[in-house]
C-alpha cells in the first residue's frame, strides 16, 4: 500500500472518531499538503523512511 492510499484511509476511519471541524482541518491539510506530497513520491508506505518524514516537513517551511 502506497503512503498517500494509506492517508486516504486513515481520514475514512477517523471521521467518526472526531469534531466535524477537526476532521474538516485533517481533511483539508491531507488533500492539499499531506497526500500530494506523498503521491508524487509513489512510496510504499513499508518502505517509508524517516529522511522522506524530515524532507516533507523541510519543504513546508
Amino acid at each position: 500500500m502506497k503512503v498517500a492510499d494509506y492517508f486516504k484511509k486513515w481520514l475514512v476511519a477517523i471521521k467518526s472518531e472526531v469534531r466535524p471541524n477537526t476532521y474538516r482541518s485533517y481533511k483539508g491539510n491531507m488533500e492539499n499538503h499531506i497526500i500530494p506530497y506523498f503521491e508524487k513520491l509513489g512510496t510504499e508506505l513499508q518502505e517509508l523512511k524517516p529522511h522522506q518524514l524530515s524532507d516533507y516537513y523541510k519543504s513546508k517551511v
